[in-house]
């Protein structure tokens, strides 16, 4: 794991390091061999005359060309690029205090970021780089430049085939190249960088910035002194104020830039100031081999500033402006829509349910819909017999009834009388009594004259009104001759007839 992280620490790939100023692009092209850089190039192109916006189209215009021409001035095999922002392109803001005030002041900075109408009106994107000092103290170097800015960058630099690894404003690559070369890691340094559009004044100690102070309306070589001298008191106290980092006060000034401008700024501060004024330049001061080259124009120090990303260990964090927009490129969309389309989704998933359920129900609904209208002639003769049982029934009381109101016939009574009067040879083969009350007796006889007794002995029971012969027939058979009778009674009080007990069994 060690061999890979040193074999990633310090890669021989060869790398170019940008700095897009106000009229120019500088290029520091090198490769790294135990940790230093070798086969050094110093280019610069011209992309305007002046007064352009980087996001304007003759700026794109004019940067395609510069970046193309820097490409083919260059080795091949080059395909990472490191870019350095001049001030005019960026704002830089530091706030140390306590963790919790740190937090503050950076959301602060965040949310009046589209304030910096300096920078252009639009959508603007902020970057920052905390470093935590003592277990309640943070450091916060914050920087903003307009999103437009950075992604006209990124595009025409993917077009000269070169992928940016990091785009940082330039003071904040001076103060790591201070400390590559030894400046700034016993006491803070004052930085001055003189430019075009005014000056930057920068606090740089153990390669951090820890001010950056751009004052208005300051061009002239003798504005720019007058305001280090009227300033510097307050830088000291500043200093001191975060005493608990930085050890010291001001220990020295460093003019940064053009060779000819520092010159002169240096010969007006040496005369009004106690400080020692140094131009800033790449070897060290004790005397040690320089890990940077030491031939590096001034001009083109922002430039290797940024390029130090590349060596592990002179890599000083800063704020990378292209870290918002890596994130949301990384940040996967999927997850947003899940997001969104997971309430729908949970909609759609119980709408289905219960559509499915309601469908279901139809289903049932209709099966017994056929099941009920195959039964319903069943239901229509079973609804009918129903009916008819229904008037069976009261047809079936109502006979009840009336059979509980007639009396009932006492034939227990009468057969025996009936049976005791026989004449001989005579018998009987039905005795039958319908409701009415009368009474019907067949029989045979072997004679007519059997069958008139049997008449007269019935006329004289009790319970017998009147009793008449119906008819006689003669019946042949193979042995004898005889009569077959009918006997109509009417019976007379025949209820008291029954109830009297003659003893009869």
């Amino acid at each position: 794991m060690a061999e890979k992280r040193k074999q990633r620490t310090f890669d021989n790939r060869p790398v170019v390091a940008l700095q897009i100023g106000h009229t120019l692009i500088r290029a520091v092209y090198f490769r790294q061999e135990d940790g230093r850089m070798v086969d050094t190039q110093f280019l610069e192109e011209q992309w305007q005359p002046g007064g352009l916006k980087i996001a304007s189209a003759e700026g794109i215009q004019g940067m395609k060309k510069a970046f193309r021409k820097l490409v083919q001035r260059l080795p091949r095999g080059v395909d990472t690029a490191y870019v350095a922002l001049s001030g005019e392109y960026c704002v830089t803001r530091v706030v140390s205090d306590t963790n919790e005030n740190v937090l503050h002041e950076v959301r602060e900075i965040e949310s009046r970021s589209r304030l910096y109408l300096s920078l252009g009106h639009g959508e603007k994107v902020v970057a920052g780089n905390i470093y935590q000092q003592d277990p309640r103290h943070q450091h916060a170097t914050v920087s903003v430049v307009h999103r437009k800015t950075v992604e006209v960058i990124l595009e025409i630099a993917k077009s000269a085939g070169l992928a940016v690894v990091a785009i940082e404003p330039a003071v904040i690559s001076l103060c790591r190249l201070m400390a590559a070369v030894g400046l700034t890691r016993e006491s803070p340094s004052l930085l001055v960088c003189p430019g075009q559009a005014g000056v930057e004044i920068a606090i740089a100690y153990q390669g951090r910035l820890y001010l950056d102070y751009r004052p208005a309306g300051v061009t002239s070589q003798e504005e720019i002194a007058d305001v280090l001298v009227h300033h510097l008191q307050r830088l000291h106290r500043y200093c001191r104020r975060h005493a608990r980092v930085m050890q010291d006060s001001i220990a020295s000034v460093y003019l940064a830039g053009q060779r000819h401008r520092s010159e002169s700024i240096k010969q007006l501060l040496e005369d009004r100031m106690e400080l020692p004024v140094r131009i800033l330049e790449t070897a060290t001061e004790s005397g040690q081999e320089s890990v940077v080259p030491e031939d590096l124009p001034e001009s083109h120090f922002p430039a290797l500033g940024v390029g130090l990303l590349a060596i592990g260990k002179m890599a000083t964090p800063g704020p990378n402006l292209m870290e918002r927009l890596n994130a949301e490129e990384d940040v996967s969309i999927w997850p947003q829509v899940f997001k969104m389309v997971l309430p729908l989704a949970a909609t759609l998933l119980i709408a289905a349910t219960v559509w499915g359920y309601l469908l279901k129900q139809r289903w049932d609904l209709n099966q017994q819909l056929v099941q009920a209208a195959e039964l319903e002639p069943f239901h229509r003769e079973a609804v009918l017999m129903q009916g008819r049982m229904a008037r069976g029934r009261e047809l079936l009381n109502v006979q009840e009834q009336i059979d509980k109101q007639l009396p009932r016939q006492p034939l227990s009574a009468w057969m025996p009388r009936l049976g005791s009067g026989l004449p001989e040879n005579t018998w009987l083969t039905s005795v039958a009594l319908d409701d009415q009350g009368d009474l019907t007796v067949e029989g045979n006889a072997l004679s007519e004259a059997s069958v008139f007794e049997f008449a007269q002995r019935i006329r004289e029971l009790p319970f017998v009104s009147r009793a008449s012969i119906e008819g006689v027939l003669p019946v042949n058979t193979a042995n004898r001759s005889s009569v077959k009778f009918t006997i109509e009674c009417d019976l007379n009080d025949w209820v008291a007839a029954g109830d009297e007990n003659d003893g009869s069994i």
